[in-house]
């Protein structure tokens, strides 16, 4: 994930796992420990948006192991990580958190 962004522009946050995809479950992005988008395997459809303040996050780009967040304000800065849950065995675990900054470009002329 890139650790910074322009207002107005957009970022993808990736969650990198080695859990093959026949034992994968779900997956959870958090923004400071609260859900954003959640990928569930099995579901029709497998995937919900959570509101993200100060983004919106293209749902139509989503993968099992990334979104996009688009039309970033200063809102959007913040800590995010991911969640990976394995059915069998059950098991969870939350990546580490990686700081976001949305910062206003300027131009010298």
């Amino acid at each position: 994930m890139e650790r910074w962004a322009t207002r107005g522009g957009a970022v993808r946050l990736r969650c990198v796992h080695d859990v093959p995809p026949h034992l994968l479950d779900k997956v959870v992005f958090l923004r400071h420990g609260t859900k954003i988008f959640q990928y569930i395997k099995d579901r029709k459809p497998p995937y919900r948006n959570f509101t993200t303040p100060g983004a919106v996050l293209n749902i139509a780009l989503a993968t099992d192991n990334s979104i996009i967040l688009q039309n970033l304000d200063f809102a959007a800065s913040g800590s995010y990580s991911c969640e990976v849950s394995m059915d069998t065995p059950i098991y969870t675990k939350e990546s580490t958190a990686k700081q976001l900054t949305v910062f206003r470009k300027y131009y010298l002329y």
